[in-house]
């Protein structure tokens, strides 16, 4: 069989030969390119445009509702109930998983007529997940209110990520079921007991990350002498979570080396580092110098690191592991 642009050849039904990588590096950055692309004229088309996708997001999150008893008044984009709501905003809804699947699809090495299949397929299953997801959460938070802030930032960040991949491998295997194999069966079942820990570990801990990383942006600053002041009002920082999706992808994956593991987790946990340290200084632009562009380079940083990176650092990892055999995992 010919090569393939972007991943190493096979033979059909035999798996990746032995000692070639199940990624290249052709794919993962087409995919990264791709994303950011797409991530940056996200950020720069008005949020009105996307108000019909979260308006029907919003309604059938409420509908999904009503066969458990709970029947939340819909205003807008608010849904409330009982004193509790929610307002289900663009990063509440399907655009920035979709555009992850998307990248993914448009980047992998197949036919056309694939492609277009896995979107029109993939992305309604993501839509459909996403609505899901927001009326557990709105369930939920009208139950425990103090555990809202919790299942909202893991639902909506580590496991949604999760949730993109597993359509991703589901549609790959489907269609090219000769392609090696990036997880086992298993791996969703993987990533969720080995991020778990690190979760409730980062809930305690991702103020004080916050904290650290600022140290480096106030040094960059005192550079020009300027000395910042920098308030902490919040307890829980969204973007940093990224850290609990990475790490999780890197602990549910299987390796033959170890020390490439732990490897792999130290350069990518330094690229997430830098990437939330820019997430920063585009911050202090835009509340201590009032600069606008820095609005919109601060929503772009911020969307690459919750989605993008955690997944492209982690095929990253994958280049140099042999691919499956057999439609399974090559063992350790």
């Amino acid at each position: 069989m010919n090569r393939k642009r972007g991943f190493k050849s096979w033979r059909a039904g035999s798996g990746a030969p032995s000692g070639q990588s199940v990624i290249d590096v052709r794919f993962a950055v087409t995919f990264g390119i791709c994303c950011i692309l797409l991530y940056t004229l996200a950020t720069w088309l008005p949020e009105s445009l996307f108000e019909p996708l979260n308006r029907h997001t919003a309604r059938m999150s409420a509908c999904c509702l009503g066969p458990f008893g709970i029947h939340p008044a819909l205003q807008g984009l608010t849904l409330s109930q009982d004193g509790f709501a929610v307002r289900v905003i663009t990063e509440c809804s399907v655009l920035y998983m979709g555009i992850l699947f998307f990248s993914f699809v448009i980047a992998y090495p197949i036919s056309l007529s694939r492609k277009l299949i896995g979107l029109a397929l993939g992305i309604p299953v993501l839509h459909a997940g996403n609505i899901l997801r927001i009326a557990a959460v709105f369930a939920i938070g009208l139950r425990k209110q103090n555990l809202f802030e919790f299942v909202h930032v893991y639902l909506g960040q580590v496991l949604m990520v999760l949730f993109v991949l597993a359509v991703c491998m589901a549609w790959l295997r489907a269609a090219s079921p000769a392609a090696p194999r990036f997880t086992p069966a298993a791996f969703p079942v993987r990533f969720v007991a080995f991020s778990a820990i690190p979760f409730l570990v980062w809930l305690a801990i991702n103020k004080e990350y916050v904290r650290l990383t600022d140290h480096l942006v106030t040094a960059l600053f005192a550079l020009f002498d300027y000395r910042l002041e920098i308030p902490y009002q919040h307890e829980i920082y969204y973007q940093t979570f990224n850290v609990v999706t990475f790490v999780g992808l890197v602990l549910a994956s299987r390796h033959r080396v170890m020390q490439r593991k732990l490897t792999a987790l130290a350069a990518g946990l330094a690229a997430i580092v830098g990437i939330q340290v820019m997430f920063r200084i585009c911050n202090v632009m835009m509340t201590a110098f009032h600069n606008e562009p820095a609005i919109r380079l601060s929503m772009g940083i911020s969307l690459v690191g919750q989605y993008l990176a955690p997944v492209l650092l982690w095929l990253l990892m994958l280049r140099g592991e042999p691919g499956a055999k057999g439609g399974r995992q090559a063992p350790e």
